[in-house]
This record gives structure tokens, C-alpha cells and sequence, in this order.
């Protein structure tokens, strides 16, 4: 990962292979559950959750789940930077999983944390971002990734106005 970053990610070879040995984690997660289904009790059913992330979760943690989509937006938060440097186009398909994964990371603790918020310490501030899922700065980098892609997708396409109901 660190070699492709230096490289500014001129051997797209590499990127696909990084980000396959990351997506295998969370196959083997699902495969794991496939073979030896949770209880109810073990693993309690988020509501809409994502089952891959919450396959990873059951077997791996909630660290190493967060871990894995934290990469995985990263890396292609950091190609769609450079080709944006670059001015050359930009991949939509790369643009939008790089920010499900990041809201993937972002959700992956958030929902449970929502809880507990009233009993947190600090400002109103801390307390508002803790109920969006922004429980460190890693998650509060994924926001600001998000965000920049999101303005690098408008730059490149146009996007219809949504409909008033």
C-alpha cells in the first residue's frame, strides 16, 4: 500500500491486487457464516445493516471490520486523488465504492455507540458527532474523504437535481 502511495499509484496491477487481498477478508467472513450461522444471541440482526460488515464484525471484531473498509475507502479515496490531480477522468465505479466503503467504516460502531451518547463527557459538539458515528479521527478523515470525492464526482459528472415528493 505504502509502495503504491509512493508511486502515486502507476501500477494499477498493484491497487487491484491490494484491494483483493482486503475484500478477501471479508469473504471469508461471509464463507464462515455461511458454514456456521450466528444465533439470534451471539449476533444480534442490526437493523439494516450490511450483512457482509456484520459477518466480519461476528467473526473478526468490529476493529478488524472497521479496519478493512477503512483501507479499502482509503486506497480509493487516494487513486481519485491522484488521477484528479492529474486531470485524468475519473472511474465512477472506483468514486462510489470508495465512499460506501468509508460509510461502511463510519457505520460499523456508530449505531451501537448511539446508545450511550446522553452519558457521554464534553460539549454539545462531541456528543453530536459521537450520534453521526464519528468516533475518531480516523472516522471524522473518512467524513472529509467522503466529502472530497463527492466534489470531485460532481466536477466530473452531472448529476440530476432529485424530485420533490
Amino acid at each position: 500500500e505504502n509502495i503504491l502511495v509512493d508511486a502515486e499509484f502507476s501500477d494499477r496491477a498493484a491497487f487491484d491486487e491490494v484491494s483483493e487481498l482486503l475484500a478477501s477478508i471479508e469473504r471469508r467472513a461471509v464463507a464462515l457464516t455461511a458454514a456456521w450461522p450466528p444465533s439470534s444471541d451471539d449476533h444480534p440482526q442490526e437493523d439494516g445493516g450490511d450483512k457482509d460488515t456484520a459477518a466480519m464484525v461476528h467473526w473478526f471484531g468490529d476493529g478488524l471490520a472497521e479496519c478493512v473498509h477503512w483501507r479499502r475507502g482509503a486506497l480509493a479515496y487516494m487513486l481519485t486523488a491522484t488521477l484528479a490531480a492529474d486531470r485524468r477522468p475519473l472511474p465512477r465505479p472506483l468514486l462510489l465504492q470508495g465512499l460506501r466503503e468509508l460509510d461502511r467504516m463510519v457505520a460499523t460502531r456508530g449505531d451501537g455507540m448511539k446508545a450511550s451518547v446522553a452519558d457521554a463527557e464534553g460539549s454539545e459538539g462531541v456528543r453530536m458527532m459521537l450520534l453521526e458515528g464519528i468516533l475518531s479521527d480516523t472516522h471524522l478523515l473518512a467524513v472529509v474523504y467522503g466529502g472530497e470525492m463527492c466534489y470531485w464526482g460532481t466536477q466530473e459528472w452531472s448529476f440530476p437535481a432529485e424530485e420533490e415528493e
